[in-house]
């Protein structure tokens, strides 16, 4: 079982980076995982709080992860970006994300919500609403 208290994820295609460093040994640890066991990876350790760059599948796994009770916060990505000292690549994207999640309460920094799916998917059900703004008026 993983021991620590944030980690940094960097979202991709098929395979995710992890950055954390485990609190019993002190290692260092950025390794892949394939998005199939990304769940399952988390389902192991106690809730702690996960860091992602936003796009549009951080939500779905914002979602996911709040739900087995983890915190998650979205950041945008010229936020990341300052906390890269290398090339771009994804494992050091996934060690900036966990750069910032851990200093996100020293810096004029403002997280991203995750709305739940039926909040903004009601909207798009109404009959005769085509566009967001229609639907906002329909209320």
């Amino acid at each position: 079982m993983v021991k620590c208290t944030a980690f940094g994820v960097d979202i991709a295609k098929n395979v995710f980076q992890v950055h954390y460093v485990d609190q019993e040994t002190g290692e260092i640890v950025n390794k892949p995982i394939k998005r199939a066991k990304l769940l399952e990876f988390f389902a192991n350790p106690a809730p702690c709080l996960i860091g992602m760059e936003a796009c549009g599948g951080a939500h779905h796994w914002a979602r996911q992860l709040v739900k087995m009770g983890h915190g998650v916060k979205l950041m945008a990505g010229e936020f990341v970006k300052a906390f890269n000292v290398r090339n771009k690549n994804d494992a050091a994207d996934a060690r900036a994300i966990w750069l910032a999640v851990q200093r996100h309460c020293k810096s004029r920094w403002r997280g991203i919500r995750t709305s739940p799916w039926p909040r903004w998917c009601t909207a798009w059900c109404k009959p005769g609403c085509k566009t967001a703004t229609a639907a906002a008026t329909c209320r």
